[in-house]
């Protein structure tokens, strides 16, 4: 018994370890699939940094890649819209300078009216955050001198000796002669600038005393719009790319699909089956060919395996056998026809479809020589003289007559399948032609007997015949005897005559 045991481990071992070195094969085949990307390339990288500024405008990494993009840009049509994405974004950044020496530039190198107008950020100022687009001094009126003196410092005065005093009305010192005083400015202390601001003039950096600056959201607004014109430009640039990269990630999803139901190799190549022809563009398209070829090795041998499997190949087969003992073709093929659709999914079909044609071209065959004995037979029983001869053999030749109409299973399979030659021979009328022309010869054979039994019987006329055949022989021999006795007497006469003539001879004679 032990014995007994290890051949039927053994024999288990030697069918799973090519299993599992097929399965382990499987498996490393999806796993490089997944590990292919499609390359990302700069063109590809613009085109998403640009449909993500059409989203959010003030992305400052996906601006930075249109920079780039923009600086090595060899496609006339697109490098006028980055360059304007790019001036746009140094007005949003507050680079104003950058965005002036940007614009200069940019309206020298492009005659475009739409883009020059999108880059025009004039109309599109806010006041700026920073200094509030404040005013100028309202003491000096941006002069930056004290009024009191003008920015001198001093003020003149007409006066007597030259001494120094104390200017009550100035409120300040001066030193002078007796003619005219200079004394200084107790406004601005002598300084000249104006007490309010100290003569400095306050520059805001971010305006840079202009006190407008452009609106974030506005320029938002068009980056956003060029970003849409300058994707739809490369969407058209980059259809094969954009193509292949969306293929890859669609089929990457599809590969994972299958790995989760690699332990039903059926079902992992349903799903590759049922992948669409687009999915040909996608980088790993070339790994499928390996991952296909191990799931059908995989489902090839469960099911060479499969205990339902053996019982299909077995019924088959004994269909086949049944089919082919059929005395006739056509009912072989009706056996065989049901299983085209019970048996669909299994590998021995082919030999009942075989054995299915193998009936057909015999149902082709034998109807060439029925076609051909019954024309012949036809012909036979047309050349009897008599009716009641070609009346009883086309009964006879009636009643052998084959069947030429196809079973209704036949001729269903022949309608669904679209099997020309089986549609052909149930179509063919040629053994109808012939049974239509014997029906005709014996209707033609039954009106000439029945026209033959209105006469008088044939018998009778045979009589008639024979009656005046033996009249006529009766008179003839009465006439013949008479014309005979007749003949007798002369000849006698005759006789008697020679015979008296020559005794009248010797008569004479003697008498001389």
């Amino acid at each position: 018994m032990w014995r007994i045991g290890v051949c039927l481990l053994s024999l288990l071992i030697a069918f799973q370890l090519p299993a599992e070195g097929e399965a382990s094969r499987l498996a490393d085949s999806v796993r490089s699939a997944l590990e292919v990307s499609f390359p990302e390339t700069p063109e590809l990288r613009l085109h998403d940094a640009l449909g993500r500024l059409r989203v959010h405008p003030d992305a400052a990494v996906d601006l930075e890649t249109v920079r780039a993009a923009a600086t090595t840009q060899k496609d006339p049509s697109l490098a006028p819209i980055l360059n304007a994405i790019v001036l746009l974004g140094r007005a949003a950044d507050e680079d104003l300078q950058g965005y002036r020496t940007g614009v200069t530039a940019f309206r020298k190198s492009t005659d475009n009216a739409r883009l020059l107008a999108l880059v025009d950020v004039s109309d599109a100022l806010m006041e700026c955050p920073e200094c509030g687009g404040r005013e100028p001094c309202s003491t000096c009126g941006g002069s930056l001198k004290c009024r009191t003196c003008g920015g001198k410092g001093f003020a003149l005065r007409r006066g007597g000796s030259a001494s120094l005093s104390t200017s009550k009305s100035l409120g300040g010192t001066s030193l002078g002669s007796s003619g005219q005083r200079r004394l200084r400015c107790a406004a601005c202390k002598g300084t000249g600038k104006c007490p309010a601001c100290g003569g400095v003039r306050e520059r805001c950096a971010t305006c840079r005393a202009s006190g407008r600056v452009p609106d974030p959201r506005k320029v938002g607004e068009r980056i956003a719009q060029l970003a849409g014109i300058a994707q739809e430009h490369t969407q058209k640039t980059q259809k094969q790319a954009l193509d292949a990269r969306e293929q890859t990630a669609l089929l990457r999803e599809e590969l994972l699909k299958v790995q989760g139901v690699l332990s039903d190799p059926s079902g992992a190549l349903a799903v590759l089956n049922a992948l669409p022809s687009e999915r040909a563009a996608a980088a790993q398209w070339s790994h499928l060919s390996a991952i296909r070829a191990n799931l059908e090795a995989l489902v090839r041998e469960r099911d060479a395996n499969s205990a339902q499997k053996q019982a299909a190949r077995a019924n088959i087969r004994a269909a086949i056998t049944q089919a082919q003992r059929a005395q006739d073709p056509l009912n072989g093929m009706a056996v065989l026809v049901p299983l085209f659709e019970t048996y669909a999914d299994s590998d021995a079909l082919p030999e009942a479809k075989t054995a299915f044609e193998g009936l057909l071209a015999s149902v082709r065959t034998r109807r060439e020589a029925q076609y051909e004995a019954l024309d012949d037979r036809i012909t036979a029983i047309a050349a009897l003289k008599l009716p009641a001869d070609r009346i009883a053999q086309a009964d006879v030749c009636l009643a052998d007559w084959p069947e030429t109409s196809l079973p209704k299973v036949v001729q269903e399979y022949a309608r669904t399948a679209g099997n020309k030659e089986l549609a052909a021979l149930g179509k063919d009328e040629r053994l109808a032609t012939l049974r239509a022309r014997l029906e005709s010869l014996r209707r033609t054979a039954a009106q000439e007997q029945a026209e033959a039994e209105a006469k008088p019987a044939w018998w009778i006329w045979a009589a008639v015949g024979v009656g005046g055949l033996v009249v006529l022989y009766f008179l003839w021999s009465m006439i013949q005897g008479v014309l005979e006795r007749r003949a007798e007497a002369a000849r006698k006469a005759r006789q008697r005559a020679a015979i008296e003539s020559i005794r009248n001879t010797f008569s004479h004679r003697r008498g001389q």
